[in-house]
């Protein structure tokens, strides 16, 4: 049997003081962009949590509320 690795990673961000006003100017810069793997009416709940269960996903899977 192989040796068990236990893997860490630090934020970029968390070694910063200022990454909440990084952050912030990257979202308003639209510099974060979300990867949604897919987009179901909220009526469509049950086929949401069916794909979210059965997919391998890459991305979100996101609930449509309103337009």
């Amino acid at each position: 049997m192989g040796r068990k690795k236990q893997i860490s990673m630090t934020s970029l961000f968390a070694l910063k003081g200022n990454w909440l006003e990084e952050l912030a100017v990257m979202a308003s810069n639209k510099g974060l962009v979300p990867y949604l793997d897919a987009v179901f009416p909220a009526a469509e709940i049950q086929a949401a949590v069916k794909y979210a269960t059965t997919q391998h996903l890459k991305g979100k899977v996101v609930l449509q509320i309103s337009e």
